[in-house]
């Protein structure tokens, strides 16, 4: 009687043991989930991210060539202006002007555009970074967390083969 009592305290004591690491398996498991969950709502955050800048880019874009247009009407009202400055040469001075003005109009425009393209650009790169530097981590967390479960793994089946219950 003792001999069982003392079988069944030790198989007792054994499933404890086994149920503890099974537990810890299943939070580590738990845990790699969550992170691969993270990952992806991170991953999708940066696609849309990207695709609006993608947007941000296709409109500077637009704006740039419609700035160019302009530029090219500017440049060829200038012309005319010229060409009539030698009919009449009042009626010139005031066309040249309003063209120069238009001409300083876009130049500024280009200028704005071009400072407002360097800020963009140097947010979504820091932005980025930022990420990268995060998805780095996360990966690093993911890996120390694997090897936990693969040692965790390790122990139960070294623990299952001293056990008998492996083949």
């Amino acid at each position: 009687m003792e001999y069982i009592e003392k079988n069944h305290n030790e198989f007792a004591a054994k499933e404890l043991d086994f149920n503890e690491k099974i537990q810890q398996l299943d939070d580590a498991l738990k845990s790699a989930k969550s992170q691969i969950e993270e990952i992806i709502k991170e991953r999708d955050l940066i696609s849309k991210e990207l695709e609006t800048y993608t947007e941000k880019y296709d409109e500077i874009e637009r704006i740039s060539q419609n700035i160019g247009k302009l530029y090219l009407v500017a440049e060829s009202n200038a012309s005319t202006v010229i060409n009539n400055a030698k009919e009449n040469s009042e009626i010139s001075r005031q066309e040249v002007a309003k063209n120069i003005l238009s001409v300083e109009d876009a130049h500024n425009a280009l200028s704005n555009l071009n400072v407002e393209i360097i800020k963009t650009t140097t947010e979504f790169s820091n932005k980025l970074q930022s990420l990268i530097l995060s998805l780095d981590q996360t990966k690093d967390n993911l890996s120390i967390n694997n090897t936990v479960v693969r040692d965790k793994l390790d122990e139960y089946e070294a623990l299952l083969e001293k056990m008998n219950i492996r083949k």
